[in-house]
């Protein structure tokens, strides 16, 4: 038997050499802790700002096309029931009163940018000064810019007079007339435009 195992032997005569200090060790465990490793390739793939950057970049634009949508198609309806009368009165103070059966629709969020209203029936107009004032029917529509005016544009027809200002009548065939008060024009089924003082 030996009276000095190898074993001591050796590790008596071994030496680790060690510049690191105890810090040094801890921080590169931890660095090295906190980067997901890329399951693909085994190496640590570090987080990417610029990534980062362009997401944010994208999911702002989308929340500004969203609400840019929203602002302009959402819509406001408005049906006066059969026998009945009924005044709406419109973001811009302006006021429309609608006839027996039937319909405006607006868009009171893109409104500022905007003043049109798609009518089906028929309705008095009051309308406040401002940018320009547009209803549209299936054959025809009107722009002003302040004024009084009626339009009925029941089925196949389309007849406007005005009452106070002007008003600019436009048919399907893109053409148009300008009434003054006390007149009227109606649309034809071939699109001509028929002017007769009321």
């Amino acid at each position: 038997l030996h009276s000095n195992p190898p074993d001591k032997e050796f590790f008596s005569k071994a030496t680790t050499s060690f510049d690191k200090s105890k810090e040094d060790v801890w921080n590169q465990i931890s660095s090295s802790i906190d980067k997901p490793i890329d399951s693909r390739t085994g190496t640590k793939k570090t987080t990417s700002l610029q990534l980062c950057f362009y997401y944010g970049i994208a999911a702002s634009l989308l929340l500004i096309l969203g609400t840019t949508l929203m602002l302009r198609f959402y819509n406001n309806s408005n049906y006066c029931p059969d026998g009945k009368e009924l005044t709406v009165n419109l973001p811009d103070g302006s006021t429309v009163t609608l006839q027996s059966n039937s319909t405006i629709t607006y868009y009171p969020l893109w409104w500022k940018f905007s003043r049109r209203i798609i009518l089906t029936g028929e309705a008095y107009f009051n309308v406040k000064k401002g940018n320009e004032f547009k209803v549209t029917s299936a054959r025809g529509s009107t722009a002003v810019l302040g004024t009084t005016f009626s339009i009925n544009a029941r089925n196949y027809k389309y007849r406007v007079t005005c009452f106070t200002g002007q008003v600019k009548v436009f048919s399907i065939l893109k053409r148009s007339v300008i009434l003054n008060p006390e007149y009227s024009a109606e649309i034809t089924p071939s699109g001509e435009i028929k002017v007769s003082k009321y």
